[in-house]
């Protein structure tokens, strides 16, 4: 039996308990990637996954197989990213512009540079008398 056949026979053979810690251990390491999330939030995601990878090459028989499928896995979401990120630019999706503000400034040394234009008179309609507004 060859190494990759006993990889495949080890990951057949899988049960709820490996495939969660797998689960768990590349959900984490995805967030912990994450730029998008808080420093903290992204140490704890990180913690977690080589906690559960950790744990999943223990409960893999044996233990070697955890390790290669651990390492085979990682390998496989960076090429993933990799790829995404080649095609987003390809696509020009990476080049970023100056976001342009549509509403004027409300910052102080914004309003000290610039006037700002006064705001034109509501005009008012005489108050009716004599009638209730609703049957106008």
């Amino acid at each position: 039996m060859s190494v990759a056949d006993g990889l495949q026979h080890s990951l057949a053979g899988m049960g709820f308990t490996e495939l969660a810690l797998a689960f768990v251990g590349l959900t984490g390491y995805a967030l912990a990637l994450n730029g998008a999330l808080g420093a903290r939030f992204r140490g704890r995601a990180a913690v977690t996954a080589v906690l559960a990878a950790a744990a999943f090459c223990v409960f893999v028989d044996p233990w070697t197989y955890g390790v290669v499928f651990v390492a085979l896995a990682i390998g496989a979401m960076g090429l993933f990213v990799a790829s995404v990120w080649a095609v987003s630019a390809l696509c020009g999706f990476g080049a970023r512009e100056t976001p342009v503000l549509e509403t004027p400034s409300t910052f102080a040394e914004d309003l000290d540079a610039e006037p700002v234009p006064a705001p034109a008179a509501v005009a008012m309609r005489p108050a009716t008398t004599g009638r209730p507004i609703h049957s106008a």
